[in-house]
């Protein structure tokens, strides 16, 4: 009897022990998952219905609104990236670029637009060293601050980039103020896109941003 009631005790004992465990263990899973979440919340930027993965530097958002530093991913894949942007660059040093057709190496891989206060480029990732320029869109010297309309079409080869020196036209138009297509604006490169992935890059700038739900240039 005496030891059948040490080993009745021997296993309640290990039976209390074990849910202890177990609650130990999804009370560590729990503040894990909490950790995670927040993490995630804290380098994510959501503008509209879009959300846009921080990869690198550190951004803050507010409903329209983009500044510092830092390299943007959109988790939504769009065939022709469009956007209405209102450029604030306020340093020397300020970038604003905007990519498309890309894979998620944005920088790497993507074709699209830079902005800083000494220049406004139209690039492909294996086109003209630098991209070509586009003095219509933006002078820096001039403005630090500006309205721009800004388009990827990732569907052709290379990608076709357009840009308006302005809000984007309601309605749709096909008369942007660069066209990559055009004379002498073609920034090099044959290569075909390498996805669908898009996004920003930001240095010292700020940004008021509206994703446009449709592609502006229509022809």
């Amino acid at each position: 009897m005496v030891k059948l009631k040490w080993v009745f005790l021997i296993l309640v004992w290990g039976l209390l022990f074990q849910c202890s465990v177990f609650k130990k263990e999804e009370k560590d899973n729990t503040a894990r998952n909490l950790a995670f979440l927040t993490l995630l919340q804290d380098k994510s930027c959501r503008i509209g219905e879009y959300t846009f993965i921080v990869k690198e530097g550190s951004v803050s958002c507010s409903e329209d609104t983009i500044e510092g530093s830092g390299l943007l991913l959109a988790t939504k894949e769009k065939e022709e990236p469009s956007i209405e942007v209102k450029i604030k660059l306020k340093e020397d040093d300020s970038l604003f670029a905007f990519y498309g057709a890309s894979d998620e190496d944005l920088k790497t891989n993507g074709s699209g637009f830079r902005f800083s206060k000494n220049s406004a480029k139209a690039f492909h990732f294996d086109g003209t060293p630098g991209g070509v320029d586009m003095p219509d869109i933006f002078k820096p010297a001039v403005n630090i601050e500006k309205t721009v309309c800004l388009e990827i079409h990732s569907d052709e080869i290379p990608p076709h980039l357009l840009a308006w020196s302005s809000n984007c036209p309601n309605p749709p138009n096909s008369n942007p103020t660069f066209n990559s297509e055009d004379s002498g604006s073609e920034p090099g490169g044959t290569s075909a896109n390498k996805g669908e992935r898009w996004g920003f890059e930001l240095k010292n700038s700020k940004i008021i941003l509206k994703v446009n739900d449709e592609k502006i240039y229509r022809e």
